[in-house]
Formats: structure tokens, sequence, C-alpha cells
């Protein structure tokens, strides 16, 4: 079976992280997202079918197969939504098929059940759906896909679909923001055809926002059942739980590392060094301070025992300054905000702290108030108090 994938939106709404690399190419765990999609499509998908931004030159870096999935891509030359994402594939799509956005995740066994029906979608149970795309049905089947206006509990389009080539007959008109959106087209192809709901059996993940990474990594980090350490351990070091370390890296005497967590090839982890829980790790990263459930793209430097990076994401080609703290709590309790073009949004957590792009440099003593964003190649001055984001 062959499996379309769309991932060729800019990822605004992900920014910083996004303005140097696509968003299905975003690591988590140490790898690309898009090959955490894959992986549950093993034994499933025999090609996958990929559809990227024109501008996209990291997602063919993965090759022309994924284990054992065949990859080939697509380019969508003008981002005219989602419904002419899907239609970017017609020429290549002769019979049934699987459609997935590549921002979401979902488990081997959803996929599978999804697989086993002539056509359908998966359904996502919500205790409000005003922010979805709620399923209205007969029976067990879909009559419309109600974008945003029901409010109240009920069952939303996870989106994940299987479709016959039909749905390429069913070409929509551009919707008032100037798209072809794919729910018009499931709308029209569901009057015609029987499009089965059926209920996710398992948690799926979306990676819309930043803080959705740091979900998504517990997650993966939660799977892995067995330690591997390759690295080179010089002394007496603290390690627990679950740990994957890569080889070529070197941990100095009295460094603690607690999983899960797992920490590329050829990193230096000095003497200071405290890895909590949930922590992923990349490639040549340094560390020598306190680091809690973050994400450490490769490259990135955290060389001073006074710093300490708490529910972060920290970018790729970063150095942090001396005594350089990421605030991950507000002092009235409340969640986290953190503003996504022009707007505050509640991240719903307690406790989340900065996100940094690419080749930032902190001055010494810089404190990040929770939520706040460094732009990729923004710096900090000695002692600044990072209040509102940077660019």
């Amino acid at each position: 079976m062959k499996a379309v994938v769309m991932a060729a939106g800019k990822g605004t709404r992900m920014e910083p992280l996004t303005c140097t690399r696509p968003k299905p190419m975003l690591p988590v765990a140490n790898r690309p997202f898009l090959t955490h999609v894959l992986d549950e499509f093993l034994g499933i998908v025999s090609e996958a079918i990929i559809v990227i931004h024109p501008e996209d030159t990291k997602t063919p870096t993965l090759g022309a197969a994924y284990k054992a999935i065949a990859l080939s891509y697509i380019v969508q030359e003008k981002q005219l939504g989602t419904g002419h994402a899907l239609l970017c594939a017609r020429d290549v799509i002769t019979d049934r098929f699987l459609l997935v956005n590549g921002d979401n995740l979902f488990s081997h066994d959803d996929i599978t059940t999804i697989c086993s029906l002539e056509t359908g979608l998966l359904a996502s149970y919500k205790t409000d759906l005003s922010a979805y795309g709620a399923l209205i049905s007969k029976g067990k089947y879909l009559q419309e896909i109600r974008e945003k206006s029901v409010s109240g509990p009920g069952y939303s389009n996870a989106g994940l679909y299987i479709l016959t080539p039909d749905i390429f007959s069913f070409t929509p008109s551009l919707s008032p923001r100037g798209e072809y959106e794919l729910t018009d087209m499931l709308n029209a192809y569901g009057k015609k055809k029987p499009l089965t709901i059926v209920s996710a059996k398992e948690q799926h993940y979306s990676i819309t926002y930043p803080w959705d990474l740091l979900e998504v990594n517990q997650y993966l980090l939660n799977k892995i059942k067995e330690s591997a350490i390759e690295a080179n351990v010089k002394g007496p070091v603290a390690i627990e739980g679950v740990v994957i370390i890569g080889k070529g890296t070197e941990i100095d005497a009295f460094a603690t590392v607690k999983g899960p967590c797992v920490i590329g090839i050829n990193c230096k982890l000095g003497p200071q060094t405290y890895i909590r829980p949930y922590t992923s790790v990349g490639d040549e990263c340094i560390i020598n301070c306190e680091v809690k459930n973050s994400i450490l793209y490769n490259n990135a430097k955290s060389t001073h025992s006074s710093s300490h990076l708490l529910d972060s994401i920290i970018g790729e080609n970063t150095n942090i300054g001396a005594n350089t703290i990421t605030a991950n709590l507000r002092h009235d309790g409340q969640n986290v905000l953190s503003e996504v073009k022009g707007k505050l949004i509640d991240t719903g957590l307690k406790k989340f702290g900065a996100i940094i792009g690419d080749d930032v440099h902190t001055g010494i003593g810089t404190g990040i108030r929770p939520g706040r964003k460094l732009w990729h190649g923004t710096t900090t001055l000695e002692h600044e108090v990072v209040t509102k984001d940077k660019h």
C-alpha cells in the first residue's frame, strides 16, 4: 500500500525552529519527527510519497528508502492548502492509499485498523470541539466535517484516512482563505462513497507548537525499554534509568545522567553535568550544567555548571553563556503563555522554559522568562533578562 504524507507546510506556528528546517524534520528523541511517523508505517506501507515545499532541501536527504519503505518526493509548487497538497499526488495514486499529515504521529495499531477498511478516517474524542474539525455522522459513516464550529464534547477529525483514487474527482473551490481545503474534498467524497469513522484506540500526537515537541519527546523516550551505552566513561558516573548514549561521547567523572534520555555521538559531558529525565541531547554537544526535560539539537554547547536549561528547546550550533537560566515556572502558578504570530497562546503547561533557535549566543547571566523565544542568530548581553521574544 502507498501512503501520501503531506509535509509542505511552512510551520509558522513552530517558529523559530522552522526558520531553518521544515517542521517534519524537526528532531525529536534525536531523529527527525518524520522518521518516527514512518516507523509506524512499517509492515503496512510499501511506499511513502512525501509532498514537500519547494524550498525544502532537508526532507529529500532521507533518500530513496527508509528501512523497508520506498520514498519519493513531490514538490507542491504553490502553497494552496491541504486539498491542493493531496491533488499534487494524483498522477501517482492508482489504488487505495493512506493519507496523513507529516506533523501527525499515529500508532501502528490505529494505522492497521484504518487500513483494514475500504475507506474511512480516524476519530479522536475531545471534551471541547471548538478548536477542531467536528465529525458529524450517521451511524458509523461520515456525513460532514465541520471546522471549528461545534462546541462541547464529541469526536474530531484526527487526520488519518484510507481513501480510493475517486477522491481526486472532487476538486474543491477556493475557500475564503484562498486555499483548496481537504475537508471540502472529504465532505463531497463522503456523500458519494461511505467513509467509515473509527475511534482511535491509542493517543496520537500533532506537532503544532514548539512545546508539542516536548510531549512527543517524552512519549518516544518512554518507548525505549533497554539502555545502550557506548560512551567513554572516565571514572565514577551516576547513570540511572533507561539511557541511550552514542559512540564517541565522553563522560567525565561525577557527572549524573538519569533516564529516560538519549545522548548522541561525539558529545562531551563535563563533571558538573546533570542530565535529568526526558532529555534528548543531539550529536557533538558539550554539556556541563543541569538539563531537564529538554531537547538540545546538534552542536549545542552549555559548558558552565552555573547554567540551568529547564523544559526548553535549544537550537543547533547554539552557545549558552555562563549562568544562563531558562525560567520555567510563573510566580502566580498559572499556565505559561507563549507568543505565536503576534498572539499569546496558552501552552497548557505549568512548567515550560525557552524556545531558542539555531546559532544563538547568550551572554553570561542571561535570564529567560517562561515561554519566551530567541530567534535564530540572535544574541543576548551579559545579565540581560529576556522578557519578550527576541528577533
